[in-house]
């Protein structure tokens, strides 16, 4: 009689411990499972904000730019002449035109829709064809406003400006007398008067006499000074200056 053996189970190897440097205890490496980072993705509705006001930017910076221009540019229709009218002649409906400027603060032509009561006033100076008609351009009468007279002015070259003057500028006319011969009382040495200064609109501007480089320039000034710049006239001693529109 035989007895049954008894089976003992076979139990798999251990399996190798790791070691805390990463190997295995039989020395093979094992590298740690990679770690999964997610990062977080901006709000979509924040972005879409952002987008809106910087399309409404844009948007409000045109407009301010397209106001900004045309308020800068703005076009006015004034009246222009059209034909040369004399000193002292009527101005007529085919002597006006109109032209359609910048608005400048510095220029004040006279409105295109005031035609009518500019025609049958009388030019106060010599009105050149292509320029802007201004108030101080015209009077009633007969060319003259009331206390004004007209002085010419023999000027050489060097007591008007280079490029010349236009009928209805105005003037600074500035004595400068020579030093006075006789000399002072107490000295003994020449001293030279006070200049004076006047401002008048030039009337008109002859032509340069060849011979002599005369340019006869007619001025209106006040009544009240006309004397006293006959008499700067006569010495000579005087320079023309130009002042700026507006003054």
């Amino acid at each position: 009689m035989t007895w049954p053996t008894k089976k003992t189970p076979v139990s798999a190897p251990p399996e190798p411990a790791a070691a805390a440097n990463g190997h295995s205890a039989n020395g093979v490496h094992r590298s740690a499972p990679p770690r999964l980072v997610r990062q977080a993705s901006a709000p979509r509705r924040l972005a879409g904000k952002a987008v809106a006001v910087a399309l409404a930017l844009v948007v409000l910076g045109g407009v301010v730019t397209v106001v900004g221009v045309r308020a800068f540019s703005k076009r006015v229709t004034v009246l222009a002449l059209a034909h040369d009218v004399q000193l002292g002649s009527p101005v007529t409906g085919d002597d006006l035109t109109t032209a359609e400027i910048t608005s400048d603060p510095n220029l004040s032509p006279i409105s295109a829709s005031q035609k009518a009561s500019v025609i049958g006033l009388v030019a106060a100076t010599r009105l050149s064809a292509g320029s802007l008609l201004t108030r101080d351009q015209l009077t009633r009468g007969k060319g003259f406003p009331t206390g004004q007279v007209l002085v010419p002015l023999a000027s050489k070259e060097g007591q008007l400006p280079a490029q010349g003057l236009t009928p209805g500028e105005k003037l600074l006319i500035v004595s400068t007398p020579a030093a006075d011969i006789g000399g002072s009382t107490t000295g003994g040495s020449a001293t030279k008067p006070p200049s004076t200064r006047l401002q008048g609109i030039v009337v008109d501007v002859g032509r340069v006499n060849p011979s002599t480089g005369v340019t006869v320039v007619d001025v209106r000034v006040p009544e009240s000074r006309g004397v006293e710049l006959a008499q700067i006239a006569a010495s000579g001693g005087f320079e023309l200056v130009a002042l700026p529109a507006g003054r």
